[in-house]
């Protein structure tokens, strides 16, 4: 049997008591969300959307430390992402967009995915040999971070280029040159809602050094 919960409040020397029903206690959520469990059910993308922010944090969290567990179904995982529009060429195991999920809302992480394999598509065929982190990543960084602030927001995009940076750690050397080329990336929205213009001023920077390159 459940049994209720009694409150007393003072307020002005005044004392009120109430009870808080079965029902409402039944519906506070658990301080610790159980995020194995959460990953593998079959619409974890819906669940990890629809949760408050502090258990977002705890999935971001659990998905850094541990990425997607070797137990649970990736096959699942992977099918739920491409129902929910995803395409896997930017993110072939899920984690980085079920980490997008804790920051921004689903059809702006499927934004920044379908505009990172834009930005791929055409850094790769500006600079087909271009060696790593060399003129194809610098292109690459600042196109992408200009299509998701021209589609979306600076702040979005901020938001989803600083997740793919946490999922994808480099050397400090590499990471301060993606943060750099990004935030150049995320400037093109102040000259131009364009996003021919936001590719050309990307070209011209990579071509003109003004982009960092490590080699």
């Amino acid at each position: 049997m459940k049994v209720r919960l009694i409150s007393t409040l003072i307020f002005s020397g005044l004392c009120l008591t109430f009870f808080v029903s079965p029902t409402f206690a039944d519906q506070v959520e658990p301080l610790n969300l159980d995020v194995h469990a959460l990953l593998s059910k079959p619409d974890v993308v819906a669940q990890i959307s629809n949760l408050s922010e502090s258990k977002k944090l705890q999935v971001n969290s659990y998905l850094l430390k541990n990425g997607i567990p070797s137990d649970i179904n990736r096959a699942s995982i992977q099918n739920g992402l491409v129902n929910a529009g995803v395409s896997l060429q930017y993110d072939n195991t899920g984690a980085e967009f079920l980490g997008c999920l804790t920051k921004v809302s689903l059809s702006e992480c499927v934004t920044g995915s379908n505009d990172a394999n834009t930005a791929t598509s055409v850094a790769i065929g500006l600079y087909l040999n271009s060696r790593l982190d060399s003129y194809q990543d610098a292109m690459r960084h600042c196109y992408w971070n200009s299509l998701m602030s021209i589609h979306m927001s600076t702040l979005v995009a901020l938001k989803i280029a600083s997740n793919h940076e946490d999922f994808n750690p480099g050397t400090p050397a590499q990471s301060a040159m993606d943060y750099y080329n990004n935030a150049w990336g995320r400037y093109t929205r102040s000259l131009t809602n364009s996003v021919f213009a936001g590719r050309n001023f990307c070209k011209t920077w990579t071509d003109d050094g003004t982009l960092r390159r490590i080699q």
